[in-house]
């Protein structure tokens, strides 16, 4: 209802006037969860730079309320929810608001503090309901004395919101072991680390031992109810744990094995032809102080008879 009601400013012309400066540019539309955080960037001409940026609230430019304002310089200004930044080299001014709830929809302004009448574009706030919880793997495995990391990725709008890591079977007492206080941190072997960029966070436990298995929780801190998902971690020692898979060979090692294999293929050819050339047949070489085969063959002696004992051979 609050995103119609949003819409309806847009969508409901002669209500109020919603002009926009030409020197001031903004998206013209934004949504975020309730909950949650949001991100709106404006830019501007050059020659601003120096002067007073602001973020007002209320769909009358004449009576919009200003919620926070720069000094004219780049450091950012916070003002309970919601932050302003700006900066002079890209001509930009970026408006965080976070902790979101319903009445946050509604139509505000980013706009230049001048003398007369100041310069500002609008921009409608959409807040919509998100309980989709945190994704991550359902289970895990590890082996004792090894690290384990998990990570859970979360939808757009959570990455502001704290990030944690919690142990128990019971979602509403189970106790919470770490969590982040920027984007990382650590708990002696167990760390933490949110990466907003992807939407993602790891948990990192090293050094598991049998005590670590059973149900823990990756989620998100909300003003209301935190959102979680379930990861049943189990440990195992090597003596219980399968049978290893093997790992893949790559192609450079298969390459390797393929030339090993022709190399010693070659090799053995090699040996082979030199058996047979040092057993082959030998035959005498015709010329100067030899003989051919034919010259090498004695004539043959005078022919005896044989005899038997006993017996005279006739003159």
């Amino acid at each position: 209802m609050p995103l119609v009601a949003a819409l309806l400013l847009l969508w409901l012309p002669g209500c109020f006037t919603l002009t926009d400066s030409k020197e001031v540019r903004s998206p013209g539309w934004v949504s975020g969860p309730e909950g949650g955080s949001l991100m709106v960037q404006c830019h501007y001409d050059h020659g601003w730079e120096t002067y007073v940026k602001w973020w007002c609230r209320g769909a009358d430019w004449t009576f919009c309320r200003i919620m926070v304002r720069t000094t004219g310089s780049e450091d950012e200004r916070r003002s309970g929810r919601m932050s302003i930044r700006d900066n002079h080299r890209d001509h930009m001014i970026t408006v965080i608001m976070d902790s979101l709830g319903a009445a946050d929809a509604d139509t505000h302004w980013c706009g230049i503090e001048k003398e007369g009448d100041d310069l500002g574009a609008h921009v409608v706030v959409a807040v919509f309901q998100d309980i989709s919880s945190p994704r991550g793997p359902e289970e895990v495995a590890c082996l004792q004395g090894e690290s384990l990391a998990v990570t859970c990725q979360y939808n757009r709008g959570w990455e502001r919101n704290q990030k944690w890591w919690c142990q128990g079977m019971d979602w509403e007492s189970c106790k919470i072991i770490v969590r982040t206080s920027g984007s990382e941190r650590d708990n002696g072997r167990v760390s933490i680390r949110d990466r907003p960029e992807n939407r993602t966070f790891t948990v990192t436990m090293e050094n598991v031992t049998g005590e670590d298995r059973g149900t823990y929780w990756c989620g998100i801190e909300r003003v209301e109810v935190d959102l979680g998902a379930r990861v049943r971690v189990t440990i195992s020692t090597a003596a219980t744990a399968g049978p290893a898979t093997a790992r893949p060979r790559s192609l450079h090692e298969d390459m390797h094995i393929l030339i090993l294999f022709f190399l010693k293929v070659l090799t053995l050819l090699g040996l082979v032809s030199d058996v047979i050339w040092v057993n082959r047949p030998q035959r005498a070489r015709a010329g100067a102080g030899g003989s051919s085969n034919c010259d090498s063959l004695q004539a043959p002696g005078p022919y005896y008879p044989p005899t038997r004992t006993g017996v005279t051979a006739l003159g």
